[in-house]
């Protein structure tokens, strides 16, 4: 069984623009891709646990989970840090 979390999508082209920038910085990259769904992991490499980004199963608009959250494993304090700071220069938002 695989180990994975989808998040929906408002705007796929802005989304995947979000996710490219702020995972790079942990070492995270794109290693599949079709209309409306990407999917990431560590190095790309389809190995481990795995992101996908998509617009919604039901067609519906994608919204957020209140209360949900999705923790990455990193390697530093510093990666945790330029992780947030590509996230916020990408449009991300920060609930304090």
């Amino acid at each position: 069984m695989a180990n994975y979390v989808t998040v929906g999508a408002l705007d796929p082209e802005k989304s995947n623009a979000f996710y490219d920038a702020a995972l790079a910085v942990i070492g995270w990259s794109k290693f599949m891709e079709f209309r409306g769904w990407r999917a990431y992991s560590e190095d790309g490499t389809s190995n481990g646990f795995t992101l996908w980004v998509c617009t919604p199963f039901n067609g519906e608009s994608a919204s957020a989970g209140n209360g949900s959250m999705v923790g990455f494993m990193v390697k530093s304090r510093e990666q945790v840090d330029a992780f947030y700071n590509a996230a916020m220069a990408n449009g991300g938002s920060d609930e304090g």
